[in-house]
């Protein structure tokens, strides 16, 4: 089994939050947009993340989970047109167009 992962989200005014357990990178990206559309104007804005005391974030995060979450939206509508395209809710056929059908009485 590997390390444990433990992050640590840094905020511009300096403030950590422990992430949850279990967490990994898009669980964390999901989090700090949820953070970002929350807060006010002049609220502190989740910006470094550190992994087991190492940054690998070093400023930004919450730019990263904004385009994180645009780049997701997009691809998730562009896959609903996609299947939408694919597998068309079938239309109620008129009545003339059944006269004379296999069911027809």
């Amino acid at each position: 089994m590997g390390e444990r992962k433990n992050y640590v989200i840094i905020d511009t005014a300096g403030r950590a939050e422990n992430v949850k357990d279990g967490w990994g990178w898009f669980e964390i990206l999901d989090h700090v947009v949820m953070v970002v559309s929350s807060a006010g104007s002049q609220n502190p804005l989740p910006d470094k993340l550190l992994l087991n005391g190492t940054m690998i974030i070093r400023g930004n995060l919450h730019d990263t989970a904004w385009r994180f979450s645009k780049f997701r939206n997009d691809a998730l509508g562009e896959a609903q047109r996609k299947i939408r395209e694919a597998y068309p809710e079938p239309a109620t056929p008129d009545r003339a167009s059944t006269k004379g059908g296999d069911d027809a009485g």
